[in-house]
C-alpha cells in the first residue's frame, strides 16, 4: 500500500511539474490556444518585409502563460523552424544583471539549435559574415556573449565609435542587432521568440526588443508573457508604443472555471471514468480561484498529507477532512513556502542559495556555495565534486516538483518565479544583506574574475551589490573594482541603468581618502558613473559626482576638460543649451586659453569672417592635406569640446556658430589637423553661403573636408562622416550639383551615422534625403516609400523635430497622390501638418517646411487664397539662405501672379510680392543655375504673360521646360507646360493649349500627382 501510494505521488509530481516542452494537456485554454495557432499560421503568410506578428499573453502568477506559449513549440518544430525562449529574472529586476539577459538567453538557445543543423548553420554563419564585419561582430558579442558561437570573427582592431558620446554605443548595438536579426530571419525558416516574465525586464532590453520587432523578417513571431505592470514600467511603455502597430494579438488569461478544473483534476488523478472528482474539483476551484498552478500544488499537498490515498486499489478522499485540513492554502506563495519548510535543512539552504543567485543555477556553483554556507552539515561528503554536492543538496526539491533539471544534468531551474520568491522568503529581512555578502565573498574567493565569463562576474557583483554597505575595510578596494568592471561592461553594452547602478555601488564603498591611494579607480567610478547617470536620467547623481571630480582633478587639465564636457552634456540634456555653451566656453578659456567671446557678436563675427577668409586663402587642398597632424593631446581635447559646443550653438544659439567654427579652423591650422577639421571646414562652407559668397567657393571647402576625412587616420573621422555628409550634401552641394545627385551620398552618410552611433546626424541625412527626393521631382510613390521608411526610424530614435518635418512631406505626398485629397475636391490640403492652428506647437524648422509646403501644395491644388495667406507668415520662419526660402519665394511669386490681374485692396501687396519673389528667384538662379534656372524662367514667363508680352513669355516658357527637363524636375516641367497652356488659352490658341495640357497631364501622371489629372483632362 505504501509503495503504491509513493509510486502514485512520484508519478503525479512528475506529471504536475511544468513539463519542458508543453507535453501535458492544457486545460481550459482551447480558445486561447487557437488564437496563438492562428497567429502563428498568419505569420507564415506575411510578406517578408511586413511587420512581424506579436502576441502578448497577460495574466497573474500561475495561470499558465508560459505553458500556453509553449504549445507553439511543436508547430515550429514540425515546420523545421526554431522555437527559442528567454526569461527575465526577478532576482535582478530593478538593479542589474548581465545586460539584456532575457534576450541573450533566447539567442543562446537559438545558437545551440542552429549548431545542430549543419545546413542551416553554414547558411546563417555565411550570411552573418557578409553582413557584419569582424569588428562589428566583436562589438556585438561584447554586448551579447551568447552570440559568439555563430559570430566567430577575430577583430583586427576596435570598432570606430564616436568617443564623445557613450550613448553612441547603444545606437551601434541597435544598428548591429538590426543587421543580425535580418540575416537570421531571412532564410524562410519560421522563428518563434518567446520572452517570459516581461514584468522583470529593464529599459535597455525593451529598447533592444523594439529594434528586433521592427527589423525581423517574416516568418517571425514574437510571444511575450507578463503580469500586469504599472504605467511607468519599461514594458508598459513598450506596449504603449504598439498602439499604431498592426499584427498584435492580445491574450488575457483568467482563472479556470469549475468544469475546466474538474477536467484538470480528473485528468491528473486518472479518474475520468468514475466521475468521482466533482466535489474535490469544485472545492479546489473555490480555494484557488481556478489558478492551474495552485490546483496542481494543492493536489500534491493533499497527497503528501495523506488526504488523497488508495483504498482497495482505488483513489479516494474524505472531503470533510480536506475542508477542515490546515494544509489547504489560499495563497500560492504560502502553500509553496509550507512545502519548502517540510524539506531538510540542507535542501532549504540550497533552495535559498538558488533563489539568491537567480531562476537558474549550475550545480558546480551551487555545490561550492552549499559547502560554504553549510560547512558542518553531516549529509555532505566533501570528497565529492561540487557538481555532485550541488545536485545531492537540491534533488529533494526537484523530486517535489519545485525545480526542473536541465537536459544535461548540470543545472536546475525553478518551475515558477513564485517558488523562487517563496524560497527567498526563508531569509528574514535583517539577514538578507549579510547572506548575499557571504555568497559574493565566497564566489569571489573561489573564482578568478579577471578571466571568468561575464555572467559569472555579474553574479558576484550582484551579490556584493546587495550588501555593499557591509563590506569590510580590507575588502573595499577589491569590491569596488568588481563594481567598476560590471559598470564598464554594462556601459559598453549600452545598458546605462545597469552601469549607473554598479558605478553608484563602487562610489558607495570608496572613501575620500581613496583619491590619494586609488586615484584611477576613484576617477573611473565617478567620471563613468556621471556619464551614464546623464543617459539613465539620474541627473542629481551626475551633478554630485562631477562636482567631486572637479575638486579632485584640478591638477589635470585633461581630466578637467573631460569633466567640463560632461557638465556641458548634462546641461544640454536638461535643455539648457545657452547655459551649456556659456559654461563650455568659460572653462575652455580658463583651462586652455582658447577664447570665443560673445559680446558685440555681429561685429566680432564680421571681423572673424574677414580674418578666416584671409587665413583660408593662403591654403589650397594640397597644403591643407599636407598639414601636420595634431599631436598636442590637451589642445586636441580642447578642440573636441569646442566642436561639441559648435553643435550646441547650431541647435540653440545659431548666431554663435560662425565664431566657434572660425576658432576651430584657426586652431587646427595652428596646432595641427585634428578630427574636428573636416566638420569645421564643412561648416565654413555653409557659413560662406549664408553670407552670400559663391557656392563654388563653399563647395571647394566641402570637397576638401571630404578628402580630409579620407586621409585622416583617427577614430572620430568615421564617427563624424554623417555630420559632414549632412552639411555638405544637404546644405552646400544643393547649390552646385543637381539635387538628385546629392541623395546617394546622403544615404551613405546616413549609414555611416548608424554604424558609428551618430544617430542624430544619421537622421538629419535621412530628413535631407526625403526633402531632396521630393523637390528633385522623383516619382511620388518612391518618395512616399522613402519617407515612410525614414519616418519609422526617426520615431524609433525619438528625433522629434526631424520626424515632424518628415510627416510634413508624407502628408504633402498624400495630398498630391489623392490619398488625403480627392481628385474631385481640389482645394485646401489636408493633414495635421497643414493645420493653421498647429504652428505654435512646431519648432522653427518644422514651421519653415510646413509653411513652404503649404504654399506649394495649395498653389498646385488651385487654392490661391490659402497659398497667399500662408505666404504672409512665411517670412517670420525662414532662413534666408535655405533651400526652403527660395522654393517658398517662387511659389509666393506664382501665387501673387495668379492674383495680379485682379483689381482690389490687395493689389499693392501683390505687386510687392511679385517684385520680391522675382528678385529672390533671380538671385538663387545665379547662385545655382542647375537647380533654379527653370524657376526663374517660369516666373518670368508668368510675369510676361501678365504684362501681355507674349513673345517674351513664349521664350521664357520654352527655357523653363527645357531646364526643368534637363534637371529631372518632372513636377516643375509639368507645371511649366500647364502654365504655358494657360497662356495660349488666354490668346485663344485652343489646339496649342490642349496639346500642352496633354503633355502636362502625362508629366503629372509620371510624377504621380493624381490630384491634377482630372483638372487637366
Amino acid at each position: 500500500m505504501t509503495s503504491t501510494h509513493d509510486d502514485l505521488r512520484d508519478h503525479l509530481r512528475q506529471k504536475i511539474s511544468l513539463p519542458s516542452h508543453g507535453e501535458e494537456s492544457l486545460y481550459g485554454r482551447s480558445a486561447e490556444e487557437s488564437i496563438l495557432i492562428n497567429s502563428y499560421y498568419a505569420s507564415l503568410t506575411l510578406t517578408q518585409n511586413s511587420p512581424s506578428n506579436l502576441i502578448l499573453i497577460c495574466g497573474e502568477s500561475g495561470l499558465g502563460k508560459t505553458k500556453l506559449a509553449e504549445t507553439l513549440r511543436s508547430y515550429a518544430m514540425k515546420d523545421e523552424g526554431f522555437f527559442i525562449r528567454g526569461k527575465f529574472d526577478q532576482s535582478s529586476y530593478g538593479e542589474a544583471n548581465l545586460p539584456y539577459s532575457g534576450i541573450a538567453n533566447a539567442f543562446r538557445e537559438y545558437c545551440s539549435l542552429l549548431l545542430e543543423r549543419p545546413g542551416d548553420r553554414d547558411q546563417v554563419i555565411n550570411g552573418l559574415r557578409k553582413a557584419i564585419d569582424e569588428n562589428e561582430g566583436s562589438f556585438l558579442c561584447e554586448a551579447i556573449p551568447s552570440l559568439r558561437s555563430i559570430i566567430n570573427h577575430v577583430p583586427s582592431h576596435h570598432l570606430e565609435v564616436d568617443s564623445t558620446s557613450t550613448k553612441s554605443r547603444f545606437h551601434i548595438l541597435n544598428y548591429l542587432m538590426q543587421k543580425f536579426i535580418r540575416v537570421v530571419s531571412s532564410f524562410g525558416d519560421p522563428i518563434i521568440l518567446l520572452l517570459d516574465d516581461m514584468q522583470w525586464s529593464d529599459a535597455s532590453s525593451m529598447e533592444l526588443l523594439k529594434t528586433l520587432a521592427a527589423s525581423a523578417k517574416n516568418p517571425f513571431l514574437f510571444v511575450l508573457t507578463f503580469r500586469p505592470v504599472p504605467k511607468d514600467h519599461p514594458f508598459h511603455q513598450f506596449i504603449d508604443g504598439l498602439e499604431e502597430r498592426k499584427n498584435v494579438t492580445e491574450v488575457r488569461l483568467h482563472g479556470l472555471n469549475n468544469q475546466h478544473v474538474y477536467d484538470m483534476v480528473s485528468g491528473i488523478l486518472g479518474e475520468t471514468e468514475r466521475g468521482i472528482c466533482r466535489s474535490l474539483s469544485d472545492f479546489l476551484c473555490r480555494v484557488t480561484n481556478g489558478n492551474p498552478l495552485m490546483v496542481r500544488q494543492q493536489i500534491i499537498s493533499l497527497l503528501d498529507n495523506g488526504l488523497i490515498y488508495f483504498d482497495n486499489g482505488c483513489l479516494t478522499w474524505d472531503m470533510q477532512k480536506i475542508e477542515e485540513s490546515s494544509t489547504i492554502f489560499r495563497s500560492l506563495s504560502i502553500m509553496t513556502l509550507h512545502k519548502i519548510k517540510r524539506l531538510s535543512e540542507l535542501t532549504q539552504r540550497a533552495l535559498l542559495i538558488c533563489a539568491c543567485i537567480g531562476s537558474r543555477i549550475d550545480y558546480e556553483v551551487l555545490g561550492f556555495l552549499v559547502g560554504e554556507v553549510c560547512p558542518n552539515n553531516e549529509l555532505l561528503d566533501f570528497a565529492e565534486t561540487d557538481i555532485v554536492l550541488g545536485r545531492k543538496a537540491i534533488l529533494p526539491a526537484i523530486s517535489d516538483g519545485l525545480l526542473t533539471e536541465s537536459w544535461d544534468g548540470a543545472s536546475a531551474s525553478f518551475i515558477h518565479d513564485s517558488v523562487q520568491s517563496a524560497a527567498y522568503s526563508l531569509l528574514p529581512t535583517e539577514e538578507q544583506a549579510p547572506f548575499h555578502l557571504k555568497l559574493g565573498q565566497a564566489l569571489n574567493s573561489k573564482l578568478n574574475l579577471s578571466t571568468s565569463p561575464s555572467h559569472i562576474m555579474f553574479t558576484v557583483a550582484n551579490q556584493l551589490a546587495r550588501a555593499y554597505e557591509l563590506v569590510q575595510e580590507d575588502e573595499r578596494i577589491q569590491v569596488a573594482r568588481i563594481f567598476v568592471r560590471a559598470g564598464d561592461e554594462s556601459k559598453s553594452a549600452g545598458a546605462f541603468r545597469g552601469a549607473h547602478y554598479f558605478y553608484a555601488k563602487a562610489i558607495g564603498v570608496l572613501r575620500s581618502s581613496d583619491w590619494l591611494t586609488e586615484y584611477d579607480l576613484s576617477l573611473n567610478a565617478h567620471l563613468n558613473g556621471a556619464e551614464v547617470a546623464v543617459w539613465s536620467g539620474a541627473t542629481q547623481n551626475a551633478d554630485e559626482w562631477l562636482d567631486i571630480v572637479s575638486v579632485r582633478t584640478r591638477g589635470s587639465v585633461m581630466n578637467q576638460l573631460r569633466t567640463t564636457w560632461m557638465k556641458v552634456n548634462l546641461l544640454a540634456t536638461k535643455g539648457q543649451l545657452e547655459a551649456a555653451i556659456e559654461l563650455g566656453l568659460k572653462d575652455l578659456a580658463s583651462l586652455t586659453g582658447v577664447q570665443v567671446k560673445s559680446k558685440n557678436l555681429k561685429t566680432r563675427t564680421l571681423v572673424a569672417m574677414w580674418r578666416t577668409r584671409r587665413l583660408m586663402r593662403g591654403h589650397t587642398e594640397t597644403t591643407l592635406l599636407a598639414c601636420s597632424r595634431m599631436k598636442n593631446e590637451r589642445m586636441n581635447a580642447a578642440l573636441r569640446l569646442l566642436h561639441f559646443i559648435a553643435l550646441l550653438c547650431a541647435a540653440g544659439k545659431p548666431k554663435m556658430t560662425p565664431l566657434v567654427c572660425f576658432k576651430l579652423l584657426e586652431l587646427n591650422i595652428k596646432f595641427g589637423i585634428s578630427s574636428t577639421m573636416p566638420t569645421a571646414m564643412t561648416w565654413y562652407g555653409v557659413i560662406l553661403i549664408h553670407f552670400g559668397y559663391a557656392a563654388s567657393e563653399a563647395a571647394k571647402y566641402g570637397q576638401i573636408a571630404l578628402r580630409l576625412q579620407d586621409v585622416l587616420e583617427c577614430t572620430d573621422t568615421r564617427a563624424q562622416r554623417a555630420q559632414v555628409a549632412a552639411l555638405f550634401y544637404g546644405m552646400i552641394n544643393t547649390y552646385s550639383s543637381n539635387l538628385s545627385d546629392c541623395i546617394k551620398p546622403l544615404f551613405d552618410g546616413h549609414i555611416c551615422g548608424l554604424q558609428s552611433g551618430d544617430v542624430r546626424h544619421a537622421m538629419v541625412c535621412a530628413q535631407a534625403i526625403g526633402t531632396l527626393s521630393f523637390h528633385s521631382g522623383q516619382e511620388l510613390t518612391l518618395v512616399a516609400a522613402t519617407l515612410e521608411k525614414f519616418g519609422l526610424l526617426m520615431k524609433d530614435y525619438n528625433t522629434t523635430t526631424l520626424f515632424g518635418v518628415n510627416q510634413i512631406y508624407e502628408q504633402a505626398v498624400a495630398n498630391l497622390t489623392g490619398r488625403l485629397t480627392s481628385p474631385r475636391e481640389r482645394g485646401t490640403p489636408k493633414g495635421s501638418a497643414f493645420n493653421k492652428h498647429d504652428t505654435c506647437s512646431k519648432t522653427p524648422l518644422e514651421n519653415e517646411h510646413a509653411l513652404t509646403m503649404q504654399v506649394m501644395i495649395a498653389y498646385l491644388l488651385d487654392d490661391y487664397d490659402l497659398a497667399w495667406r500662408t505666404s504672409e507668415n512665411l517670412h517670420k520662419s525662414q532662413r534666408p539662405a535655405s533651400l526652403m526660402f527660395y522654393v517658398a519665394a517662387f511659389f509666393e511669386g506664382m501665387t501673387a501672379l495668379a492674383f495680379a490681374p485682379i483689381k482690389g485692396s490687395r493689389k499693392t501687396n501683390v505687386m510687392k510680392a511679385i517684385k520680391s519673389s522675382r528678385k529672390s528667384v533671380e538671385k538663387i538662379s545665379k547662385k545655382s543655375p542647375i537647380n533654379f534656372d527653370h524657376f526663374r524662367h517660369l516666373i518670368e514667363a508668368e510675369y510676361a504673360t501678365f504684362l501681355k508680352q507674349f513673345a517674351s513669355a513664349e521664350r521664357s516658357f520654352l527655357l523653363s521646360v527645357e531646364h526643368a527637363s534637363e534637371s529631372g524636375a518632372t513636377h516643375l516641367e509639368a507645371l511649366a507646360w500647364e502654365r504655358w497652356a494657360h497662356c495660349h488659352l488666354t490668346l485663344g490658341d485652343l489646339d496649342v493649349a490642349y496639346e500642352k495640357l496633354r503633355i502636362a497631364h502625362n508629366l503629372y501622371a509620371k510624377w504621380g500627382e493624381i490630384s491634377s489629372l482630372d483638372a487637366l483632362i
